[in-house]
């Protein structure tokens, strides 16, 4: 009988994670959520619309590689949520 129980966060990046925080800040976090008994992290983020931020699409996989190579350190699992619609409005006729 297993008796190991997964237990399970959120982890709400926006702006300063996805711009400013290095290997060791993501590095920290997951020792964070490692030291809380965490094994599973959902990420979570206002730029969840991905077509609304097509143009920064590079920028936020970095930072959640960085999140993710950090916490599979810690043998956490991550699950990458974001969403698509239907009603991208671009910013211009060029867009």
């Amino acid at each position: 009988m297993n008796t190991e129980q997964d237990k399970f966060s959120v982890f709400w990046y926006n702006d300063e994670e996805i711009n400013r925080w290095s290997e060791k800040d993501f590095e920290e976090k997951a020792a964070s959520f490692a030291a809380a008994g965490i094994n599973i992290v959902m990420t979570f983020s206002c730029t969840h619309f991905r077509w609304s931020y097509y143009t920064y699409r590079a920028t936020i996989n970095a930072a959640l590689k960085r999140l993710v190579d950090a916490c599979h350190k810690y043998n956490i699992r991550v699950v990458e949520h974001h969403s698509s619609h239907l009603t991208f409005v671009p910013l211009s006729r060029r867009d």
